[in-house]
């Protein structure tokens, strides 16, 4: 997931990789995510990468209201 990659270096080294291995993915983001790293997804597109919508943010549960 594209939230769970440091996206100013971890989510570069991993496309590198990706590429020398020839290897085809999935690109899991949410569309915050996509907004504030638009560069990623482009990439992974350009890469042939399937992209996988998961929404517009992630929230952590701990932080929903369980009565709501």
């Amino acid at each position: 997931m594209l939230a769970n990659v440091d996206i100013t270096g971890g989510i570069w080294r991993l496309y590198r990789l990706l590429e020398e291995l020839n290897f085809t993915f999935s690109l899991i983001a949410c569309g915050r995510s996509a907004e504030l790293a638009p560069a990623v997804v482009t990439e992974a597109v350009n890469m042939g990468a399937e992209i996988v919508a998961s929404g517009y943010r992630y929230v952590l549960s701990k932080y929903v209201c369980r009565r709501c």
